[in-house]
This record gives C-alpha cells, structure tokens and sequence, in this order.
C-alpha cells in the first residue's frame, strides 16, 4: 500500500504530461481525446496516421509510463 497522496501526486504528473505534450500531438496526428478516471478513449484520422505510430509517441513521453491500445470490435467499446 502507498501513501495515502500517492494518487494525488499522479494525477498532477499525469496532467502535467498532458499540459506539456497533448496539446502537440493531438495537432501532429489529428487526434481527439477524453479521459475517464485511468482510461483514454482517442478518436483519430486513419488515413492520416496509424494507431502504432500515436502509441510510439506516447510510450516516449516518460520511461516509466506504458501505455496500451485496445481498437474497437464490432464498432463498439471493450
């Protein structure tokens, strides 16, 4: 078990991240983006960019953060 402000410290990281570099990427891939408690559902322009690519780019924010990505089936979320 953590301390009990281990969750307040992350999520000012986690927005200090997205302060930082979200407003660029989501300009250089065309992307949108909404966050609900600790998952990200992001909308973007296939034609334009691959999923893999995002994924590169946002695994390279921080060495310790990992990020995943999980499409669509059947044209609905997981």
């Amino acid at each position: 078990m953590g301390a009990p402000s281990s969750g307040l410290i992350a999520e000012f990281f986690l927005q200090h991240l997205e302060y930082l570099y979200l407003a660029h990427l989501t300009h250089k891939h065309h992307i949108n983006y909404c966050l609900y408690i600790d998952d990200i559902f992001l909308n973007h322009a296939s034609n334009r960019t691959s999923i893999q690519i995002i994924l590169k780019h946002v695994n390279a924010l921080h060495p310790k953060l990992q990020f995943t990505a999980e499409k669509e089936k059947d044209h609905a979320l997981n």
